[in-house]
This record gives structure tokens, sequence and C-alpha cells, in this order.
């Protein structure tokens, strides 16, 4: 019996240790004209392509991650467009202020207009990080529009939880 109730003061102690700070995340931004951006007709009907792309983005506003900020990244997509529609996954790879890097998942649908992104809405999913954000768990959505000369603005939110060691 003795031993039980010290295994269990033991556990109660050490998982007091780790805390989950969870806290929601917003930012907008801006993604350069993909370059090189790779589109290959399908062929089984008119203006249906497979693309690869991969564009550099930056950040104007965001809430702060245990201090620090996303500096900016690249993205990297494969979009199946349909006429006037599109369909993309890729992977987003950004850094943080004090050197730790962030991998993102995204998915998503835009539409097309003149052969240029209009406007899309998507899904994200922190895959990995490192330092502050290793085993962090996060998700959340994007929505956004196209500009003229290619680029696209980007807003941004989610939700994160961190795992903290020692508090």
């Amino acid at each position: 019996m003795y031993l039980r109730t010290l295994v269990a003061i033991v556990c109660v102690f050490l998982l007091a240790g780790l805390s989950h700070a969870q806290f929601k995340w917003s930012g907008s931004g801006q993604c350069a004209k993909p370059e090189p951006d790779y589109t290959i007709e399908v062929g089984d009907h008119p203006g249906h392509a497979f693309n690869i792309q991969k564009s550099t983005c930056s950040w104007s506003t965001q809430t702060a991650i245990e201090g620090l900020q996303h500096q900016g990244g690249s993205a990297t997509a494969f979009n199946d467009i349909s006429q006037n529609k599109s369909r993309y996954h890729g992977i987003y790879l950004d850094t943080l202020s004090n050197g730790d890097k962030v991998t993102y998942r995204y998915e998503g649908a835009g539409t097309v207009k003149d052969g240029k992104l209009a406007s899309f809405e998507e899904k994200w999913t922190l895959l990995s990080g490192t330092g502050k954000l290793k085993g962090a768990k996060a998700q959340g959505t994007c929505k956004g529009s196209g500009n003229a000369d290619g680029s696209s603005h980007v807003e941004c939110q989610g939700e994160f939880h961190l795992v903290q060691a020692g508090k």
C-alpha cells in the first residue's frame, strides 16, 4: 500500500513538471509570385492541368508564439486545376525569430481567373518543430486572395498546444 501511494505521489510531481500551453494564433502576410511554376495540361478536357509551384512568404502581422515570431519561409504546392477551380496540397517551411524551424502541411481549394489565383481557403496542420515547438500540436485555417502580379495575400488563424518542461 505504501509503495502504491509513493508511486502515485511521484507520478503527480512528474506530471506537474510538464504543462501544456494552449493559445490561439493569427497572422497575415504575403506570398510572392511562384517561381518556377510548372504546368502540364492533362488533356482529358479543356482547362484541366496539374501544376507544381514554390513561392516565398513573409508575415506582416502575427501573434507571437512564446515570444517568437514567424520570419517567413517557402510554400511548395501541387495543384489540380480544372477551368476556374483549383484543389491543392503542400508543405510550408518557416523559421522563427530565434532560428527554430517549423513544418506545416496544408490543403485547400481556390478559384482561378484569367489563369491566376483569385481566392482560396485551406486547412493546415503543424507536422514538426524544433526548440520551443518540439512536440507541439497545432492546426488552423487560412484564406486569401490573389493579386494582379501573381502574388497572394493570406490571413491565417489556428490553435497551438505546446509542451513545456519544468513549468
